[in-house]
């Protein structure tokens, strides 16, 4: 499961299990976006977390 695949799911489950126990939407929404970023970033830094197992050249990424 990739990063996109972890934040959705995080999130919906999360915005679910708020509004079940009546949190107001803006709240739920928030909260439950801040956990779902904070988990996605944790699968970013696994290893094979990118589809194919390659090396992330970190240098490259960066702007001048």
């Amino acid at each position: 499961m990739g990063a996109g695949d972890s934040l959705i799911t995080t999130f919906m489950v999360g915005y679910l299990d708020r509004k079940k126990k009546s949190m107001d939407d803006d709240v739920a929404i928030k909260e439950s976006i801040k956990e779902a970023a904070k988990f996605a970033a944790k699968v970013c830094q696994m290893e094979g977390a990118f589809g194919h197992e390659k090396e992330v050249q970190i240098d490259a990424l960066k702007t001048k």
